[in-house]
Formats: structure tokens, C-alpha cells, sequence
């Protein structure tokens, strides 16, 4: 198990109506006024990446670290251009009774064409009703294993989600093995998972020291104290077996270092990296020193 236990802290922005724009103007203000770093743009509302590359030029303007989920069919030229202002994209990888709920050269496509533009990525990855056979999820992630390792721009891979009622007391092993094995074909990886599945299953704390992006209550959160029902959970577990709980940006900070993110980003990045919460970033990539 770590000996201490990291999360991006992350405020979530839905908004569908037509001043999108706007709104994510005022939006990214108001975190900034309340120095919070980042926030997720959900794309349930029918949000297209080019919509949503205009949102995030919005907060990167306005010094929000703006994570984006993408989607299998998103252009490729437009994830070129997400690049430019997105500290982060996030990709949902979906199993529902045993079986892959996505298209698989769907979701090489998309990884291939995240790696081609250097877009960082969290592979998020659920299971529902049952695990998937182990030598058929094999044969699928070890192709995005392969792409991963060719571009390196893979920096988290998350368990959002496995089986829990009826599915026998070795689920959480088997569903660790599962993770294991996507991390063992992403080359460094970090393993994270949700903060309900690292407090129940200690298989899955001896494998995850990181909680991912971990949405929090805007209202009550400051830069000193990120506040949500599930982090306040994890951490308070967290102290009882002597665990450190500490946060991290959008980005982890090995990507930072090398520098895998635009010139733009980059200097929102560097505008929250001198506070003290953030300090384990303090080692700049050379070239923001110019």
C-alpha cells in the first residue's frame, strides 16, 4: 500500500444552454476568485469537442486548468486543437455483463489520436454486473498498451466502478488483477480509484495510492480545503491507518516536469504551482523559466 494517498481536486461544468461561452467565463471568474484550480467539462448535454475547445480556451483565459472528455468519433483535428488550451482529457472505458460497452477501433483511434497530439489522458475504466473474461480484456487493453507506450501521453489509469452485490467475495481481487493488467501495458502509469472502492477493498488500496479527479463542492471548498462528501471520507480513513492525504493538480507531476502540455496551459499551471498545497511542483520545466 502507498504511504500516502493523492487526488486532483475538481469542480464539474455542465452547463447546455446557448452562452456557454459566457457562462464559462463567469464560471472560471468565480473559481479563480475562490482559488480552485480545474474543472471537468461534461459533455452530457450533446457538448461538441468543438464546442467544447471553445469552453476550454474560456477558463484557460481565465486560469482554470479545464479537463475535457473525449469521445470515440471526436475529430482529429480537433483534438489537435484541444491541446492548445486542455490540461487533460479523460476517456471513459465501459464493460457491461462481461462484455466491452464501446467500439474497440473506436477507442484506438482515439487513443492513437490523443498520443499524435500530445494530449495527456486518464483512461477511466468501470465494470458492470460482471468482469470481463481475463483473456479477451487482455487482447483489448493490450493494444491501448501499445499506444500508450508508443506516445507516453497515458498518466492515469482509474477502477471507477466493478461488480459489489452478489458477485462473490473474490470480485475485488479479480477486479485488481483486472486493473493490474492495464497498468502493467501503460508503461509508468499511475493507478488510481474512486474514493468509495479505496475505502472498501483493500486489494484495491494495495495496488491505488491516488483517488483520480475528485469532484468537489464549490461553495464550501478554498485553496486550504477541498471539501466533498467522498474526499472527506477517504481522508478521514485515510488518518486512521496513518495515511498522508494531499493534492495534486489536473496534470501529475512527472507530466508537468517533462512538460507535456501547450505554452498556454503551461503558465496556468505555473500560476498555481508557488502555492504551498502544490509544492511538489515546484521543479518548473526549463522552458516556462524563459
Amino acid at each position: 500500500m502507498s504511504a500516502q494517498l493523492s487526488y486532483a481536486p475538481v469542480i464539474e461544468f455542465q452547463d447546455g444552454d446557448i452562452t456557454m461561452v459566457e457562462a464559462a467565463h463567469e464560471f472560471g471568474r468565480n473559481l479563480r476568485n475562490k482559488e480552485l484550480p480545474a474543472c471537468i467539462v461534461r459533455r452530457s448535454h450533446g457538448i461538441s469537442l468543438g464546442m467544447a475547445i471553445k469552453l476550454s480556451e474560456a477558463f484557460t483565459e481565465r486560469g482554470i486548468l479545464p479537463v475535457i472528455e473525449i469521445e470515440i468519433g471526436d475529430d482529429v483535428l480537433d483534438l489537435r486543437n484541444l491541446f492548445e488550451t486542455s490540461v487533460l482529457g479523460t476517456v471513459k472505458l465501459q464493460w457491461e455483463n462481461g462484455q466491452a460497452a464501446f467500439d474497440h477501433r473506436g477507442i484506438y483511434e482515439l487513443v492513437d489520436n490523443a498520443g499524435r497530439h500530445r494530449l495527456p489522458l486518464d483512461l477511466l475504466v468501470t465494470f458492470n454486473d460482471e468482469l470481463p473474461d481475463p483473456k479477451e480484456y487482455r487482447s483489448i487493453v493490450r493494444k491501448i498498451g501499445e499506444l500508450a507506450d508508443k506516445y507516453g501521453h497515458v498518466q492515469i489509469v482509474k477502477l471507477m466502478g466493478m461488480p459489489e452485490n452478489g458477485s462473490g467475495p473474490d470480485i475485488p481481487l479479480k477486479a485488481g488483477e483486472h486493473l493490474k493488467m492495464l497498468l502493467d501495458v501503460c508503461p509508468r502509469c499511475k493507478a488510481a480509484t474512486s474514493p468509495e472502492l479505496w475505502i472498501k477493498h483493500r486489494e484495491i488500496r494495495d495496488i491505488a495510492g491516488d483517488l483520480g479527479l475528485v469532484s468537489i463542492d464549490r461553495e464550501k471548498s478554498s485553496i486550504e480545503e477541498f471539501v466533498s462528501v467522498e474526499l472527506k471520507k477517504a481522508s478521514d480513513f485515510a488518518e486512521s491507518i496513518g495515511l498522508a492525504v494531499f493534492p495534486r493538480l489536473p496534470l501529475v507531476p512527472r507530466f508537468y516536469f517533462k512538460g507535456w502540455h501547450s505554452f498556454d496551459v503551461g503558465k496556468v499551471l505555473d500560476s498555481w504551482v508557488d502555492r504551498k498545497i502544490f509544492n511538489r511542483y515546484r521543479n518548473r520545466p526549463g522552458w516556462l523559466e524563459d
